[in-house]
């Protein structure tokens, strides 16, 4: 988890919530276990089959060469046929990341969909890529599984029978005992079984290194050096905006010829019509989108020169559907900072929290993604998680969607205030016009 929590901001535009979820959860203790069994399985295994040829050898060269030209064969056959094994795995799981993603989406979506009454596209949806895609690669793998082992049931009958007869034919040419035959069968059945052995290792190393092929990037790719990087000095902050345009892969282009500046104590109404990309320039103006046809530059120094630790202390945003985890009201608040009792009752305040926190208190258990929250009460916590650490730039994504016109004025006249006293520049994206009342800067994208 470390390595993806220090992973450009940029990653995070490429990859889907069942992509890395799958990742962590799934892929790297795969990873791990082969690690950990692989050393120690390959020499015990090893160790057997040098102990059989050992005996096998002592008693006759020729029956030690036998054996080992066999078993070399039957390992042969077993890597020819796991050959591909490595390819399928690292398809089959990502796949099984693709199911996850659609599976984290149908849940986070099921009022709408029950809503809409569009159960039967959610689920056909669902088929045809569990059926189509997901079983398809699973189906590759068992193939191979299945094959494998009915080579092993075989050949664990056959090799033994093989010898057994080469032995009693060299027993009737004088060439050994029948005693002999019999070791080479008794001997031979157990040198099956670290071949066997070994097969497994080789197939689950490949599987391994399938998963490995598909998480190198969460392992391996360029982190953030923050050491490289400047400071941030959060005095009286100046955000300068000078972008021609952004584009996407499909060649649609928006927020073209955006060319500004707000120095600390401005509050900016950002508008726009939806889709005209609103979100994306608060993104933009925060590091976690990257522009190759523009730059955001804070005190006259682009944005992705800076410490990211620093901008983050210094930018904070508000987005559209904030995180709400499992656990009470403070600790969504706080977020693992031991803030004062003083500083808590400001943010609460500040964000028209006091009647509910009075009402439920501050020990409140709030349920995973809000489920027991509004969707104004969610904002809220989000702005008072946001208010208390006291930011010199406020970046508010449709802050007072969901909130009725008495607390959407009580917060707006607290933004205000906040910004003068604070020397703060806030950005507020809003299609409300009660928003503009408190702002002196208009932004139209």
């Amino acid at each position: 988890m470390d390595k993806i929590l220090n992973k450009e901001n940029a990653f995070f535009q490429k990859k889907s919530i069942g992509d890395i979820t799958s990742a962590v959860m799934n892929d790297g203790p795969i990873i791990a276990e082969s690690i950990g069994i692989s050393d120690l399985m390959l020499i015990l295994n090893i160790f057997q089959i040098i102990i059989i040829e050992a005996v096998l050898s002592y008693r006759n060269h020729l029956y030690g060469l036998i054996e080992l030209i066999i078993g070399l064969m039957y390992f042969a056959i077993l890597t020819i046929v796991n050959s591909k094994i490595r390819l399928y795995f690292k398809a089959f799981y990502q796949e099984n990341a693709n199911l996850t993603q659609e599976v984290n989406e149908d849940i986070r979506a099921i009022y709408e969909i029950k809503s809409l009454n569009v159960n039967d596209y959610f689920l056909n949806r669902f088929k045809d890529l569990s059926w189509n895609r997901y079983y398809p690669k699973a189906k590759r793998i068992v193939s191979v599984e299945v094959i494998t082992g009915g080579i092993n049931q075989f050949m664990s009958l056959l090799l033994p029978m093989i010898m057994f007869i080469i032995g009693v034919s060299f027993a009737s040419k004088g060439k050994g005992s029948l005693g002999t035959a019999i070791l080479l069968f008794v001997y031979t059945g157990k040198m099956i079984e670290p071949l066997n052995n070994l097969s497994d290792l080789y197939r689950g190393i490949k599987g391994a290194l399938g998963v490995a092929d598909r998480i190198s990037e969460y392992l391996f790719d360029k982190e953030v050096n923050d050491n490289e990087k400047a400071i941030m000095n959060s005095d009286n902050p100046e955000i300068d905006i000078q972008i021609k345009k952004m584009e996407w892969e499909n060649g649609r282009s928006i927020l073209n010829n955006i060319n500004c500046k707000y120095k600390a104590g401005d509050v900016v109404l950002l508008h726009g019509e939806s889709g005209s990309g609103k979100t994306t320039l608060l993104k933009t103006m925060c590091g976690f989108i990257k522009n190759d046809n523009g730059k955001v530059s804070i005190n006259s120094q682009e944005i992705n020169k800076y410490d990211e630790k620093t901008i983050f202390e210094i930018i904070k945003m508000q987005f559209q559907e904030p995180v709400i985890i499992s656990g009470t009201v403070y600790d969504n608040i706080a977020l693992g900072v031991n803030y004062t009792k003083k500083e808590i009752e400001e943010a609460i305040s500040f964000s028209g929290l006091k009647e509910y926190v009075n009402e439920v208190g501050l020990d409140y258990m709030l349920n995973a993604n809000g489920s027991n929250l509004s969707g104004g009460q969610k904002q809220r916590i989000a702005l008072a998680r946001i208010i208390i650490r006291k930011p010199k730039i406020l970046l508010l994504d449709e802050l007072t969607n969901g909130l009725d016109s008495q607390v959407e004025d009580k917060i707006l006249d607290n933004i205000a205030e906040y910004a003068k006293d604070n020397k703060a520049i806030v950005v507020i994206s809003s299609h409300r016009k009660e928003v503009q009342r408190i702002c002196n800067q208009d932004l139209a994208v």
